[in-house]
């Protein structure tokens, strides 16, 4: 391996690093479940603006795949403050965004682990800020939630110790999400079955009206 080859493989790398946090904020801000990051990048043209010399190399990989260009200036200015900032998208939002996709491309099992694990992320981040808030220090947030870590039992014994709310007061949704925990996710993960199409919808719906449930 010579040295232009290490430089260009580096180079490629950081390019790599750099598009797939554009991809994400992109993503998030415009909430288009189709677009994924990317695995490799097809490269043939570098400019090294310090040394201000350029030339072409053989492409690699796959390139990038096209994305509406012409977006809101409301969401242009939100991808241009996220990458001000540095801030990273919420991973429970890429998560559902990865669940749509999933669902779009028939991949019915990966869309209800997405899903699930999605509202499981969101809800451990939103217990966590509110115990805090109440005074519980890490040792003592960490020690409630490893006791009671089932998604049913934050989502109403601890929901009631950390904001005097349960999901179980909302009989309609916690019946609807009861099932799909119990029965959907369960023959999923546990048993192997391959969920239908209709279940699928069923799950990814449910799971984040309960997910906006919480944040409001």
């Amino acid at each position: 391996e010579n040295i232009r080859d290490r430089v260009l493989d580096k180079i490629i790398d950081q390019a790599l690093s750099i598009t797939n946090y554009l991809i994400d904020c992109y993503r998030y801000i415009t909430k288009e479940e189709y677009i994924q990051r990317l695995g490799s990048l097809s490269v043939n043209t570098l400019y090294l603006l310090k040394e201000n010399r350029g030339f072409y190399a053989m492409g690699m990989g796959r390139g990038i795949e096209t994305a509406v260009m012409n977006r809101s200036k409301q969401e242009i200015e939100g991808i241009e403050k996220m990458l001000a900032n540095g801030t990273e998208p919420p991973l429970e939002d890429l998560l559902i965004l990865d669940s749509h996709s999933a669902l779009e491309r028939k991949a019915f099992t990966l869309a209800v682990v997405e899903s699930f694990q999605a509202l499981e992320i969101m809800l451990e981040k939103y217990l966590l800020s509110v115990l805090e808030k109440k005074g519980l220090d890490k040792e003592q947030r960490g020690a409630l939630l490893d006791k009671k870590w089932r998604t049913k039992e934050r989502l109403t014994a601890v929901l009631i110790e950390a904001t005097g709310r349960s999901l179980n007061t909302e009989t309609t949704l916690w019946d609807k999400w009861c099932t799909h925990y119990d029965k959907t996710r369960n023959e999923v993960i546990h048993q192997g079955k391959r969920a239908s199409e209709d279940e699928t919808k069923g799950v990814l719906d449910t799971n984040e009206k309960v997910i906006e449930w919480l944040r409001n």
